[in-house]
């Protein structure tokens, strides 16, 4: 098995640091009671990622010669950021009924994704959208991710203590000289950039399981925030790395040997180890 896994080594390192990237983020999401605009925010990321792929292919078509890898990260960022901009402003002014309005853009960027990809012919892609394909993530696929991740590290940690403060009490954050503003629209772009980014290589379901998941299970055992943040990066690191190794199982059935799909496992994987935590508690 460990031949295997050093096989796929760059798939591994890459779902490994982009799960744990959007886990750390989730911490605040969670915090922030954002979860639900998480929620659509990798919706419609399935949207741009169905849109750059129909405009991929009308490139090529023409012979234009661009490269589906190239085109796909840096639009699909783009466009997914776009996308939630109205739903960003929205919540800035505190409507009414904005859970509402976010369940209303789920529904729409999925139905928008599945009838543009059956328009253009290119309903498969919407699967990849959906659950990716973590086994196919090459090289140039690391180069990519490192040129947007090392810049959203280091973003990150500059705005750590502003936004650990904006977090907890907005006003006393205000009183402190923090432009609230600015810091929510910084991590706007961070978690846009992060989840377009993991949704292009692992799947929209791959980015919510991450984003949701690892820092529901770090918030129900530590008390400190930079606790929440290490667990919950540690425990999304651990589950891709036990999911990622579960799914290169062969399974025989009725003489036939198959392997599950890996992305999909490594969620399962995520889900039963918080699920078991919650058993536990209730049980004491």
């Amino acid at each position: 098995m460990l031949e295997y896994l050093l096989f796929y080594k760059f798939q591994l390192l890459v779902g490994g640091v982009l799960g744990a990237a959007c886990a750390i983020l989730g911490v605040f999401v969670l915090l922030q009671r954002q979860t639900l605009f998480a929620a659509t925010l990798s919706q419609a990321g399935v949207l741009a990622f169905a849109c750059v792929v129909i405009a991929t292919e009308l490139f090529d078509s023409h012979g234009h010669g661009h490269s589906e890898a190239k085109v796909s990260i840096w639009f699909v960022l783009a466009l997914n950021i776009l996308l939630m901009a109205p739903f960003y402003f929205l919540r800035r002014r505190r409507i009414v009924n904005l859970d509402a309005a976010l369940v209303a853009g789920i529904a729409f960027f999925s139905a928008a994704a599945q009838v543009l990809t059956v328009v253009c012919g290119l309903h498969t892609h919407l699967l990849t959208a959906y659950f990716g394909n973590i086994l196919t993530v090459s090289s140039r696929d690391l180069i990519s991710s490192s040129i947007v991740l090392v810049p959203g590290i280091a973003a990150f940690i500059v705005m750590y203590r502003s936004l650990a403060a904006t977090t907890f009490d907005r006003d006393q954050a205000r009183l402190a000289g923090i432009s609230t503003a600015m810091v929510d629209l910084a991590f706007f772009i961070l978690l846009g950039a992060v989840a377009a980014l993991t949704l292009r290589l692992m799947g929209s379901f791959y980015t919510l399981g991450h984003l949701v998941v690892p820092g529901l299970f770090a918030l129900s055992l530590t008390r400190s925030l930079g606790a929440s943040v290490l667990v919950a990066g540690c425990y999304s690191l651990a589950a891709t790395i036990g999911g990622f190794t579960l799914s290169l199982v062969p399974i025989t059935i009725a003489d036939q040997t198959i392997n599950l799909p890996t992305s999909s496992v490594i969620v399962l994987v995520l889900v039963v180890g918080c699920s078991v935590l919650f058993f536990r508690r209730r049980g004491r």
